[in-house]
C-alpha cells in the first residue's frame, strides 16, 4: 500500500504540476498578448505623433513664407509705381532698363515662392478691392492701381481697382 501511496502521491504532484505549468503558461500567454497590444498602441501613437508634427512644420513653413512675403510686397509695389510713372523719354535709359531687372527678378524670386499676381479678367470681389467707379461698362475693371497677390489659394493682397459704373 505503500508503494500505492507513493505512486498516488507522485502523480497528484505530477498532476499539479502540470496544472502549475499550464496555468503559469496560460499567464505568460495573456501578459505577452497585454505587452503586444501596448506595443501595437505605442506604435500607433507615434505614427500618429510622427503625422502630427509633419503638419504642423508644414504649417509653420507656410506661415514663415507669407511673413516673408508680405514684406516684399511694399517694395515690389514700389518698384511697379516707379516703372509705371517712368516718362516716355526715359525708358531706354541704362538706370531705368536696371530698375527694371530688379523688378523682374523679384517677381521671379516671389513666384518661385508661390506668389502669384491677381488676373484682371473680371471683378471678383474677394480679390479686387475698388477704390473708384468711372463712367464705363458695369463692374468691368478699367484700371488696377496697385497689383493684388495670391499665395497658393489665399488673397495675400487684394488688387485695387478702378471699375466702370455702367454709365
Amino acid at each position: 500500500m505503500t508503494e500505492n501511496n507513493t505512486n498516488q502521491e507522485t502523480n497528484s504532484q505530477e498532476e499539479t504540476n502540470q496544472n502549475n505549468d499550464f496555468t503559469q503558461e496560460k499567464s505568460l500567454e495573456e501578459q505577452l498578448n497585454e505587452m503586444t497590444n501596448i506595443a501595437k498602441r505605442a506604435m500607433a501613437d507615434l505614427q500618429n505623433f510622427k503625422t502630427q508634427m509633419a503638419k504642423e512644420k508644414q504649417e509653420y513653413a507656410k506661415f514663415a513664407k507669407v511673413q516673408v512675403l508680405d514684406s516684399f510686397l511694399p517694395i515690389l509695389d514700389n518698384l511697379n509705381l516707379a516703372l509705371k510713372q517712368t516718362p516716355e523719354e526715359l525708358k531706354e535709359h541704362n538706370f531705368i532698363k536696371g530698375v527694371n531687372q530688379i523688378q523682374k527678378q523679384l517677381v521671379k524670386i516671389t513666384e518661385n515662392y508661390g506668389l502669384t499676381p491677381i488676373s484682371h479678367e473680371n471683378l471678383n470681389p474677394h480679390h479686387h478691392e475698388i477704390i473708384s467707379s468711372i463712367p464705363g461698362e458695369q463692374d468691368k475693371i478699367i484700371e488696377v492701381i496697385e497689383q493684388g497677390y495670391m499665395l497658393d489659394d489665399r488673397v495675400l493682397k487684394p488688387s485695387k481697382v478702378v471699375v466702370g459704373n455702367g454709365n
